[in-house]
């Protein structure tokens, strides 16, 4: 018997279209409202719901559920934590090494271009968002949900053309204070 399923569902509201791509426990449901408890308008997804995701043309990885500071870390962020916490197996820590070296060679970090953009209290709220084009990054992707599965952390994906006020662009990638 399977110990984690994919439960999906598409959530409209606030310019975002969340196709959310959760990884929860059997038996635990996807909460149908928001962080800020209004309820969200969300419908099962059905095979053609999958259509409106992709015209979308930005995509994030994240937290399914927020820290401590009332955000949503990036799938990169979460997998860090459990390496820098101890707590990945050394095939697991190996294994995200490798795939952490690819990524910072494969694409540029904004905060070593822009200190600001990831400054705390200048953009406390900042998400970094891939571009549907950098198809040669999402295709890596899978490795970190597999990852944050295996050690149950939840996570989710986001879609949107219009998902804040952009701080830092480049070729495959937007960083955004939310709206």
């Amino acid at each position: 018997m399977p110990e984690r399923v994919i439960r999906r569902r598409a959530v409209a509201g606030d310019g975002v279209v969340r196709l959310i791509l959760a990884s929860v426990p059997l038996g635990e449901r996807l909460s149908g409202r928001s962080r800020d408890t209004r309820p969200n308008p969300a419908v099962n997804m059905r095979a053609g719901d999958w259509l409106g995701s992709m015209e979308q043309k930005f995509l994030r990885y994240e937290a399914s559920v927020p820290n401590g500071r009332g955000h949503h870390p990036g799938i990169f962020a979460l997998a860090n934590g459990l390496a820098n916490d101890g707590r990945l197996s050394a095939q697991d820590w190996a294994s995200w090494r490798s795939a952490n070296d690819h990524y910072n060679g494969a694409y540029a970090d904004p905060s070593t271009l822009d200190r600001s953009v990831y400054d705390r209290e200048i953009n406390p709220s900042a998400q970094s968002w891939f571009k549907r084009t950098a198809t040669h990054l999402l295709a890596g992707v899978e490795f970190y949900t597999d990852l944050l599965s295996r050690y149950d952390v939840g996570w989710r994906v986001l879609y949107s053309n219009d998902p804040g006020r952009v701080l830092y662009e480049d070729d495959v990638q937007i960083v955004v204070a939310p709206r």
